[in-house]
């Protein structure tokens, strides 16, 4: 899980970087009116780049029970015989 936290991290991260640059390249001036604006859209970014990582993480831990889960019932039955 720390892996894919990393990586949801380094995404926020450039995306960061790179709207801030493009901001302050294309408009400077708007960035000072349009506050909220950016705001809200960092946030967005943010809310996204930690929830990515959570919900792969969960997908993939429910494939690995139901993994465990049919190999333990499959053990089962095979002693059964």
């Amino acid at each position: 899980m720390s892996h894919n936290i990393a990586v949801g991290m380094v995404i926020h991260l450039i995306w960061v970087i790179a709207f801030s640059l493009w901001i302050g390249i294309t408009m400077p001036e708007e960035v000072f009116e349009n506050f909220e604006i950016t705001i809200i859209v960092l946030s967005i970014i943010t809310v996204l780049s930690i929830y990515i990582p959570i919900n792969r993480f969960h997908n993939s831990s429910r494939s690995l029970y139901a993994f465990y889960r049919k190999k333990l019932k499959d053990s089962q039955n095979i002693s059964k015989d």
